[in-house]
């Protein structure tokens, strides 16, 4: 008798730890659609601008110490 009764707690734990589980699961997924956007590669709205050219026409010459100068003195 006394093995049924911890087999149905065991059960009970079980199936309500399963249960919980579902739930955050869900609510989780439900908070990261809230949040994402829908397009990631929709154009940016205002005063954007773009960051990265991945043209095949732009070749930067300059040497690697002529950027980190320019980047150390414009920040950009």
């Amino acid at each position: 008798m006394i093995m049924v009764k911890d087999m149905v707690h065991k059960l009970i734990f079980f199936l309500l730890f399963i249960v919980l589980l579902v739930i955050v699961a869900s609510a989780y997924h439900w908070v990261q659609q809230m949040i994402q956007p829908n397009t990631h590669y929709q154009k940016p709205i205002g005063d954007a601008v773009k960051v990265f050219d991945s043209s095949p026409h732009y070749i930067d010459k300059s040497s690697m110490p002529d950027r980190l100068v320019w980047f150390l003195w414009y920040g950009e």
